[in-house]
Formats: structure tokens, C-alpha cells, sequence
């Protein structure tokens, strides 16, 4: 598929009929590779103030997503490959949904709506991990929140404990 690069983590699909095949997931998990974050998405969707966004998105493992909202938004997504651990949390920090998610193929839910304003985050499992995710437009930075138990952003030994306490959920399920 033609895209545009809008950054190093984002690109945009350039044609009004948009396909995506197999190729273009290879691409998007090379670009991802290339990438310091290891994080790559290409935005389906035309403008940033599109009604509906729609996204083809790849978190290498080495990812961490911390623990955030989206007020007043729902999302939902659908795995396209890979495996990771979906955790959704009330407001105080305790896990409330634990789930191990995959592909179609895997045998393991594959499809998620999540809810407004609900605390979550996910925790890859696999060397890749490839999914569509789907939620309301515009894009405003102030629509989404980190959680205020997330670990800080600048300090890898609280997030390495947090990733920890995440594994340690699949464990126990």
C-alpha cells in the first residue's frame, strides 16, 4: 500500500481505496524494527479530524504502553498477529479484566471493544505484535490520560517492576 511517512512512528495510507496485505505487515514490522521505540502504525483513516480512526499498529515486545483512558472515547481492536495480556483496571489500580489475547488462529479472543474511560494497557507476549484498532476522531492529545499508578516515563526501574507485576498476571490466571 502507498503511505505517507507523517514521523518515524506514523504513516499515512496515500490511496482512497485502501488493501492491506500481508506485505504491507512485513513492511510495517521492518519499520517498527528500525524504529528506537519499536512502535509503528499507518493511520487507514484520511485526516486527523476524521470522525472514525482506524490504524494498523505494531508494538515490538520490547514496548511498554503504560496504563492510560481515553475520556470519552471507546476503542476497540482486532489482533492480527502476535500475542499480548489486555489488563483493564479500576481506578485505583487493581486489575479487573486479565486476558491474554491473539489472532483468530490462536484459539484466544481476538477482538476487544474497551469501554470509555476505562484504565488499560497491554502487555506483549510475543516478538511482535500486529493489531487494528479502531476509535472516534479528531485526534486531541487531551482525550487520552495516563493512569496516575503508572510508572513514571523517565524511570526504566519503575516501569521494568510495573512490566513485572504485569507477567506476573498471566501467571496467576
Amino acid at each position: 500500500m502507498r503511505h505517507i511517512e507523517t514521523s518515524a512512528e506514523v504513516r499515512t495510507a496515500a490511496e482512497p481505496v485502501r488493501f492491506m496485505t500481508q506485505s504491507d505487515i512485513r513492511d510495517l514490522k521492518d519499520g517498527a524494527a528500525r524504529n528506537d521505540s519499536g512502535k509503528l502504525r499507518l493511520c487507514l483513516h484520511r485526516e486527523l479530524d476524521d470522525p472514525v480512526h482506524e490504524m494498523c499498529i505494531v508494538h515490538l515486545a520490547h514496548v511498554f504502553v503504560p496504563p492510560h483512558k481515553h475520556i470519552g472515547r471507546e476503542e476497540s481492536f482486532l489482533v492480527i498477529e502476535g500475542r499480548a495480556l489486555l489488563v483493564l483496571f479500576d481506578t485505583a489500580g487493581n486489575p479487573d479484566v486479565v486476558q491474554e489475547v491473539g489472532n483468530y488462529a490462536s484459539g484466544l479472543p481476538f477482538y476487544c471493544r474497551i469501554p470509555e474511560n476505562t484504565y488499560h494497557c497491554l502487555h506483549f507476549l510475543s516478538e511482535a505484535f500486529v493489531f487494528h484498532e479502531v476509535t472516534q476522531g479528531p485526534f486531541l492529545p487531551e482525550s487520552s490520560a495516563f493512569a496516575p499508578f503508572a510508572p513514571p516515563p523517565d524511570s526504566s526501574e519503575a516501569i521494568n517492576t510495573f512490566r513485572a507485576f504485569l507477567a506476573s498476571l498471566k501467571e496467576v490466571r
